[in-house]
């Protein structure tokens, strides 16, 4: 009996040869690289995304203090996206390759952490299962922390399962190492590194490696500790307005399917997981039904501590911050359907499920009101500029990412920059309530009014592009920006169902660029940040025009981390 209360299963009935077990993990891998490569670059950047961006165009120095002042995750994804980006870049493809490469290797890591538990069958069942999860594909492709913390959280899982089974220093040291870097990716990775320490310090007390690497971990968490307790709140106060019932419900639904789950999806993968579960409770030998528990209790060790801060009045309780216990919920399952007696109903199961993930996955890329929103069609649409202009966007932050696609534009700054064109953005995206992985239904519903802004302004022209409205205007002479008021939250500047708020952005080329504007290739789109020209107002002909603004770079309400 191992120290973990699970015996090393030996299965011979899961496969023939010896190390046919381990191709099919590796198949399950390649499986896992093409399904999360593919269609890689298809979506633009998000809000969440653009600020990463923007990070990755900083010096190091800057871009580590911009993550302390402004993110709300520690800062190992960001340094370590930082020096990926000089390597491959920053273009969508680019700089989420690293978050591909993190997805990919949770496969081999999860199926580890199976083969552990319960034997081989569960390890194939468990790499099947983790290469095609929707929920895991878009996180993979995202260029946030996410796939990264779930790597680093499966490799905490499998050393700790491990140490306690073998107590060996080499798996102590990986645990503490895996650990401390999930620490310092995610905050909530504490949820699941806290229990497994308890445990090893609790059944290895008097041993020093247990100490050294449990002090080890502390440090880390120690070091991380105030900057989590200074952004506690920051950027989250979004995720208070949906309702907890509802994210509850969000957080089983897609942990089955993902953001492209569907009534008959969810009901068939419910009668799957039900089948495994049956399978355990009824025909299922005692070590694999106690390495079952242990998988779940694990998932449950990431959860319900998360459950128990909204009591506290701190709500963080989102899907993609405890994404990592997926992973154990996953490797439950794949136990349970390892359980069946009969080979070929294991194999079904497993396949029959492993299906509705990639139905899932090619729901989400084949509808473009689940997919992230299209702000690259938004920059082609605008073209290149030939002079100063404005572009007001309608949904405040979200828009940020226009300034990610259009080359020398910034947010709007001091003195006021005059302009001879104003370009209003708004958009129609599906509601969907308590939406929030930026996906389409994240835009506001807001039609921009065909009236002119401001004095001396006049329709140029009103375009649709996708899921955006472009209505352009221009003036003979330069206009300077004033102040800022409330004019385009109001039905002035849009038509919709509720207030809009706004963010505006200002694109001035250099005077050299300027000259040369007229002979660029239309529908330009390059990412990368650059600061807005500071220029004055014009004087003489230019007169001043009073209209709305949002200038601030990051809200309170961010939907962003």
């Amino acid at each position: 009996m191992s120290s973990t209360g699970v015996r090393r299963p030996i299965l011979s009935t899961g496969v023939r040869r010896p190390q046919a077990w381990l191709i099919a993990i590796g198949a399950a891998t390649v499986v896992a690289l093409v399904l999360r490569l593919w269609g890689i670059s298809h979506q633009s950047f998000w809000y969440d995304e653009s600020l990463t961006v923007d990070e990755m165009h900083m010096r190091f120095t800057r871009m580590l203090t911009e993550v302390r002042l402004h993110e709300v995750t520690p800062p190992l994804y960001f340094a370590s996206a930082w020096f990926w980006t000089k390597l491959f870049g920053t273009s969508e493809a680019g700089l989420r390759s690293l978050s591909v490469i993190a997805g990919v290797l949770t496969v081999p890591a999860a199926a580890a952490c199976a083969a552990t538990l319960a034997g081989r069958r569960a390890a194939v069942i468990t790499a099947a299962l983790v290469a095609v999860h929707p929920l895991l594909i878009w996180y993979s492709q995202e260029a946030r922390s996410y796939a990264l913390l779930t790597l680093l959280c499966t490799l905490s899982w499998l050393f700790f399962l491990r140490a306690a089974r073998d107590g060996g220093s080499r798996d102590l040291a990986l645990w503490a190492v895996a650990s401390a870097l999930a620490l310092a990716t995610h905050y909530f990775a504490l949820f699941l590194v806290a229990p497994e320490l308890a445990w090893l310090v609790a059944r290895g007390l008097r041993r020093r490696p247990v100490w050294f690497a449990a002090l080890g971990v502390v440090a880390v968490g120690l070091v991380l500790l105030p900057f989590a307790i200074a952004r506690r709140s920051s950027g989250t106060g979004w995720i208070h307005g949906i309702a907890l019932d509802l994210r509850l419900r969000q957080i089983a639904e897609q942990f089955a399917a993902g953001f492209g789950r569907t009534p008959a999806i969810l009901v068939a993968s419910a009668a799957l997981v039900a089948l495994a579960v049956a399978a355990l409770l009824a025909g299922g030998e005692r070590p694999m039904r106690r390495a079952a528990w242990m998988a779940l209790a694990t998932a449950g060790a990431a959860l319900l501590p998360a459950l128990a801060l909204v009591g506290l009045g701190l709500d963080y309780l989102i899907t993609r911050n405890v994404i990592f216990a997926l992973v154990p919920l996953v490797v439950c399952v794949a136990i349970g359907l390892a359980a069946l007696r009969a080979r070929w109903a294991a194999a079904a199961a497993a396949v029959a499920l492993a299906a509705l993930g990639v139905a899932a996955t090619v729901r989400v890329d084949t509808s473009a009101a689940l997919q992230r929103p299209d702000w690259r069609v938004v920059a082609r649409a605008l073209g290149p500029d030939v002079h100063a202009r404005a572009i007001v966007v309608a949904g405040s932050y979200r828009g940020r990412p226009v300034k990610t696609y259009l080359p020398h534009t910034g947010f709007m700054t001091q003195p006021a920059p005059a302009v001879r064109e104003i370009d209003i953005i708004g958009m129609r995206g599906p509601r969907e309530a308590g939406c929030w992985w930026g996906a389409e239904c994240n835009l506001p519903d807001a039609t921009p009014d065909t009236r002119p802004p401001a004095r001396g302004f006049h329709l140029l022209s009103r375009q649709r592009a996708g899921n955006f409205t472009i209505a352009r205007f221009g003036s003979a002479t330069p206009v300077a920006f004033d102040t800022c008021s409330a004019t385009f939250r109001s039905g002035a500047r849009f038509r919709g169902t509720r207030a809009v708020s706004v963010i505006v952005l200002v694109q001035r080329l250099p005077q050299a660029r300027r000259r040369h504007a007229p002979h660029a290739r239309h529908g330009h789109v390059r990412p990368g940040h650059v600061r807005p020209a500071r220029t004055p107002p014009a004087r003489g002909s230019a007169h001043r025009s009073r209209f709305g603004c949002v200038t601030a770079n990051r809200g309170p309400q961010q939907i962003g981390k």
